[in-house]
């Protein structure tokens, strides 16, 4: 099995979005997603779907309970507030004909320094669409900052 890079986007300015282009459908994917900006809190989606109800997740923060969403417009999975970076692996079964299922692992820098030890958040979740695979992804945030330059998606696949 081979990976291959897909696509990847890199912000050279401030965005509330970061967006990769259109990609080849590939049956397994890997996204690395690394984000520079306090106060944003990504909210990730496929190919433009934003207004079905057409995700679900569970989620857990530094080991914390379960959060489980369901019925939701996108799958978020960075803890909001003031966290300065994060890098995420995004790991995706992206079969046509069924739901693609998403399994996410993101380290958040908390802040800088040795002092103090970086936060985890661990998601699974899925985007229920049958009939097509996944060609772009998007971050939104629906916090009060923005993604910063040095912001980054690399997408990877391989069938």
């Amino acid at each position: 099995m081979a990976w291959e890079l897909l696509t990847n986007t890199l912000l050279t300015d401030t965005s509330s979005t970061l967006t990769s282009e259109s990609f080849d459908a590939k049956e397994n994917l890997v996204i690395q997603f690394y984000k520079v900006g306090a106060n944003v809190n990504p909210l990730m989606t496929f190919n433009g779907d934003t207004s079905g109800s057409n995700y679900a997740s569970r989620y857990s923060s530094n080991g914390a309970s379960d959060v489980t969403l369901v019925n939701q417009t996108k799958i978020e999975f960075v803890r909001a507030g003031s966290t300065p970076t994060s890098y995420a692996i995004i790991s995706i079964s992206n079969i046509s004909d069924k739901e693609k299922m998403v399994i996410i692992q993101d380290m958040e820098e908390t802040s800088s320094g040795s002092g103090t030890a970086p936060a985890i958040m661990q998601v699974v979740g899925k985007w229920v669409n049958t009939s097509s695979s996944i060609t772009s992804v998007s971050f939104a945030n629906d916090d009060s900052g923005s993604y910063g330059a040095g912001s980054f998606i690399n997408v990877y696949g391989t069938d």
